[in-house]
């Protein structure tokens, strides 16, 4: 797929695609994307769309660790059991909560190994 239809397939799914400050894309046709930037230590991962969650997981972490991040950190506004099992991580209570969208987004960070 081209970026573009794993864009609208992932607005059709969740929401609206903004790219937040910062932020760039990582994409691969065959497997999908998902927004990043790296700061103070943190690998902050943004919007993902994907087939392969495995795939976005190690995919994240290898760039984390070429970046020198301790943490890995994620938000979703789905269930956050099926994310504590995929990213194997904790969630932070103090970023997560309602936002300005009306949504509850559950942040999750693992350490970076």
């Amino acid at each position: 797929m081209t970026l573009q239809q794993w864009i609208t397939k992932y607005e059709h799914e969740a929401e609206e695609f903004i790219i937040l400050p910062g932020f760039v894309i990582y994409f691969e046709p065959n497997k999908g994307f998902f927004c990043y930037r790296s700061w103070q230590g943190v690998f902050e991962i943004d919007h993902t769309c994907t087939n392969d969650g495995k795939w976005a997981y190690d995919k994240c972490m290898e760039m984390a660790k070429e970046r020198g991040c301790k943490i890995m950190r994620t938000a979703t506004a789905r269930s956050p059991a099926a994310y504590m099992r995929l990213f194997k991580g904790r969630i932070n209570i103090a970023l997560s909560g309602i936002k300005p969208n009306g949504k509850m987004y559950w942040y999750f960070e693992t350490d970076v190994n």
